[in-house]
């Protein structure tokens, strides 16, 4: 008899080739299955499976479910970045400024700046203020601005 993290594996498994063959729905209810079975120790495992639904529900276009999805994968890994990019894109689409420029910024940060695609989305027009425990900084998205915007949060980490 499978363990319930073997379970879990495998319902993932069956989630991805419904997802590979484009029946996302029937995806989100194996991705679904997985999560409920999955020991909750069981923390990066958990993280995919939210992770892969957030994917399922990118494609039907439900960016509010892809939002929840990546924060409750975020919550178990920390530093996914494909996770934080989807949740970034999502965030975007719905007009959440603020969490979308937050998570390419700690996209960039956890990439040690080198990833290109995810400097050219911070560098994308985002009109945001940000008023927190750091400097209150505008995003205006001008070229080289986003980095050194980026660098000053990185410091505060």
């Amino acid at each position: 008899e499978l363990s319930p993290l073997e379970k879990a594996q495998a319902d993932k498994n069956k989630g991805n080739k419904f997802f590979k063959g484009g029946r996302y729905d029937q995806a989100i209810n194996c991705y679904t299955e997985a999560i409920k079975v999955c020991p909750p120790e069981e923390k990066q495992d958990l993280a995919t499976f939210y992770h892969n639904r957030a994917a399922a529900y990118e494609k039907l276009m439900n960016l509010k479910m892809v939002v929840e999805d990546c924060t409750e994968a975020l919550k178990n890994n920390s530093k996914y970045t494909k996770c934080l990019m989807r949740r970034a894109n999502a965030a975007e689409q719905l007009g959440d400024l603020t969490q979308a420029l937050e998570d390419v910024t700690a996209l960039c940060i956890l990439e040690g700046f080198q990833n290109p695609k995810s400097l050219m989305t911070a560098d994308r027009p985002m009109h945001v203020e940000f008023k927190g425990d750091y400097r209150t900084c505008t995003a205006q998205g001008t070229e080289g601005q986003s980095f050194a915007r980026l660098t000053q949060w990185q410091a505060k980490l």
